[in-house]
């Protein structure tokens, strides 16, 4: 999502290193928030993370190489593909918010038998001022200090989603994680997850509400409430 404000805006253009420096803390919880949710390890060239419980899930699924620690491109490519494969995940490599590496490098990433994908830039949205949302206050919300199997049979499975009970599971007893949810008569209809890493960044990860009874700002009574 990209959101812009004029005020924001030229209070971090008067002050060059603060926002360089914020930037960097964003991106940095960008790149390390997979180790807290799936198996992750360093390697001289970056990192390996998997989730053998969820193998299709590109973003607990993947390495991430750092160009400057990358001498042998054909090796390293090799190595990653033989460290899915043994475990039946298919290869994927991304790149740390650089840009043009794997453009430039796209001959022998295929040759490795890879593929090159180009995606839009990565843009977010910075909560910086007292909140204008405006949400009604039709539900109930809590913030989930043990598992609820509402949010699996309200929410996720009727949404064709239930790859992503575990995962929520585990956000839940985490200490990484806060899983809030909102409920109408007792019926789980929204929840928001929010990720806390090692930057000073709480990172609103997620936000789902159940096909159903999307349209009806239930969704944005939610973050109404994490915002406040």
């Amino acid at each position: 999502m990209d959101y812009k404000n004029e005020e924001t805006e030229s209070k971090m253009d008067g002050h060059p290193s603060v926002r360089a420096d914020l930037k960097e803390r964003i991106l940095k919880t960008e790149l390390d928030f997979p180790k807290y949710i799936s198996n992750s390890m360093a390697t001289d060239f970056g990192m390996l993370f998997w989730d053998e419980s969820d193998k299709d899930n590109h973003g607990l699924n993947h390495a991430l190489i750092y160009p400057h620690l990358v001498s042998d491109l054909t090796g390293v490519l090799a190595q990653i593909a033989e460290f899915y494969r043994s475990r039946g995940i298919q290869p994927r490599v991304h790149q740390p918010y650089t840009t043009g590496y794997f453009l430039d490098h796209a001959n022998e990433f295929r040759k490795s038998g890879y593929d090159v994908k180009l995606y839009p830039p990565t843009q977010f949205m910075l909560l910086s001022e007292a909140n204008q949302i405006n949400a009604g206050s039709a539900l109930t919300i809590r913030e989930l200090e043990a598992w609820d199997p509402r949010i699996a049979t309200d929410i996720l499975i009727p949404d064709g989603n239930e790859k992503e009970v575990e995962q929520t599971k585990r956000n839940i007893y985490g200490d990484r994680y806060r899983v809030l949810v909102g409920y109408l008569q007792e019926q789980a209809v929204s929840m928001a997850t929010i990720f806390y890493g090692d930057y000073g960044i709480a990172r609103l990860d997620s936000t789902e509400t159940a096909e159903e009874l999307r349209g009806r700002g239930y969704a944005s009574e939610l973050v109404s409430a994490i915002v406040d």
